[in-house]
């Protein structure tokens, strides 16, 4: 972690997004459940209260209140039939004006005085939340570092009694800072006149676990105790801010009993800049996190590869530091902060919700920023991960040696590409035939080979009869056919939601003589499809799919970041 000590000038653009209108925010669960609308109708002049009733009855709803100086009523209906319903009055001859009662919003903003300069809370939609939605529960965030400053006035109030594994203390000294830095970014005291906004703005407390030293160096044997009593003392969120390249099946053995408890696991990925692994954002239950800039892009020092499963904000981040002061830092500590926020104030929200259920909403609710390697599920989105109603259960796989990377359920879904052919039927013994392959993708497909194998039983050799067309990708070409093996190589194929990503063409060439179904099998991303050879004139077939094969993912004691 790279400490700044001066406060950055914020551009007028960041000023211009605070300042900004939001009124089309999409509706937070709660209100997502909210079975009914309403209309304001307005009447022609002179309707007696009879002829009101009528137009009221043949266009549906429920009268709830007028406005008698502007001849509004207002109409309760089924949010099912809004449309409809409103079509309808819109439509009545009686009815001078129909429209949807809108729901206006007041914006609201923290008192305190640095939130001016904290970028990433507009950038991750924390403004979208603030001020409309309060945890009526609460959450608790370990915080394993190097103690956490319980008397600063930012933090006071929602830091509780912890422990140091170093030697036995409630934890809430903080002899380095890098532990208050990390406590400030989840929870710091929101809406005073003190100092910053935290990320979980309410419901939230931090649990100080101290495992590493005042150099910020911490065992193995010092974490593994840390994660496990945190665990067993009621943490609902494990915040790791430290790194290492590597791993230990001791350190993993700790993670999957945090998480066999119902615990949230975040870690950052390191400040090396490197393509590699970390640990522990590299375990299997981890949520490994990069770093990203104002512009969306990877931080020049962020980490990454296969250990990242989302992403946040890690440049020019204010935060709290020991002797009651603020500070601006730089680093992954600061992102892994940022995500362990979001990842409790859910849990505060609905305490009913499982770390699986949180870990999923958050990575399908993250927007693109970067590639999928660099920024994993995508950059945190806090309002939309909020306003997510699945309850998909998601654990992150891992790096080598525990996993492969992902699971990808944001805008980097896992890639996957799907093949259809046609005509899917020609007739026994006709020649020059004209077969056509078609390549969808969904998701980042990215780059690797697809071979068609064309089957036996008198197919004519694709040697000479193949040829592909890109659609949609940086490229794609055939490669050397062999036998009866039609290798097609592609790269760059971007998420084209099942559209066109290539073509194959496998032309002028002659059916066999048996009428039958033939299975040309698709390895290495497609699927299976079937061309029926007939007796008589071609007839349509359906054909069938089978899933095929996607190519697979690539690849302690830690020091801190």
């Amino acid at each position: 972690m790279r400490r700044v000590n001066r406060l950055p000038t914020i551009p007028l653009a960041i000023l211009a997004v605070l300042c900004t209108g939001l009124l089309t925010l999409t509706p937070l669960a709660a209100s997502a459940q909210n079975a009914t609308s309403s209309l304001l109708v307005k009447f022609t002049v002179g309707l007696s209260p009879v002829q009101q009733a009528r137009v009221i009855a043949r266009n549906g709803g429920v009268k709830l209140s007028s406005i008698p100086a502007l001849r509004l009523h207002v109409i309760e209906v089924a949010t099912a039939d809004l449309l409809q319903v409103l079509a309808s009055y819109q439509a009545d001859p009686q009815v001078f004006s129909a429209e949807e009662n809108e729901t206006r919003q007041s914006r609201a903003f923290p008192a305190d005085p640095r939130y001016q300069n904290q970028w990433s809370l507009p950038k991750i939609g924390w403004d979208l939340v603030f001020g409309r939605v309060m945890p009526t529960g609460s959450a608790v965030v370990a915080v394993l570092d190097t103690g956490v400053d319980a008397q600063h006035p930012d933090l006071a109030a929602n830091v509780m009694s912890g422990i140091s594994i170093l030697d036995g203390s409630s934890g809430t000294t903080d002899p380095n800072g890098h532990g208050t830095w990390i406590a400030g970014i989840v929870a710091a005291q929101t809406n005073t006149l003190e100092g910053i906004a935290g990320v979980a703005y309410g419901g939230v407390r931090i649990m100080p676990v101290t495992v590493l030293d005042t150099n910020r160096l911490g065992q193995d044997s010092d974490i593994i105790a840390g994660v496990i009593w945190a665990a067993d003392h009621g943490a609902d969120v494990i915040v790791m801010a430290f790194s290492s390249p590597g791993f230990s099946q001791n350190l993993q053995d700790a993670i999957d009993y945090a998480w066999s408890k119902n615990v949230i696991l975040v870690a950052a990925t390191g400040n090396d800049g490197l393509d590699r692994a970390t640990f522990p954002a590299g375990d299997r239950g981890v949520m490994g996190v990069s770093g990203t800039d104002p512009s969306d892009a990877l931080a020049p020092f962020s980490s990454y590869g296969p250990g990242v499963f989302i992403a946040a904000p890690a440049t020019d981040i204010q935060t709290t530091a020991i002797g009651n002061a603020h500070s601006v830092i730089n680093g992954t500590s600061a992102s892994a902060a940022i995500v362990a926020g979001a990842a409790a104030f859910l849990k505060a929200v609905d305490p009913t919700l499982t770390n699986g259920i949180i870990v999923g909403r958050l990575a399908r609710m993250a927007d693109p920023a970067g590639t999928r390697d660099q920024t994993g599920n995508g950059r945190l989105n806090f309002a939309r991960a909020l306003a997510d109603t699945s309850t998909e259960f998601i654990q992150p796989a891992g790096a080598p040696p525990t996993g492969n990377g992902g699971p990808f359920v944001g805008p980097y879904v896992a890639a996957t590409l799907h093949t259809s052919v046609s005509p899917t039927s020609v007739v026994a013994g006709s020649t020059d035939n004209i077969l056509t392959f078609t390549f969808t993708s969904q998701g980042n497909s990215g780059s690797g080979t697809s071979t068609i194998t064309v089957p036996s039983g008198g197919w004519a050799a694709p040697t000479g009869h193949v040829s592909v067309t890109n659609v949609a990708c940086t490229s794609a070409t055939i490669g050397v056919v062999s036998g009866n093996s039609i290798p097609v190589n592609y790269s760059g194929c971007p998420n084209l939601n099942n559209n066109t990503a290539f073509t194959v063409t496998y032309a002028s060439m002659t059916a066999p003589t048996v009428a039958q179904n033939y299975t040309f099998t698709v390895t290495g991303g497609g699927d299976n499809v079937v061309v029926a050879v007939t007796a008589g004139s071609a007839t349509k077939l359906v054909f069938t799919t089978q899933p095929g094969t996607e190519p697979a993912a690539p690849t302690s004691r830690p020091s801190p970041w």
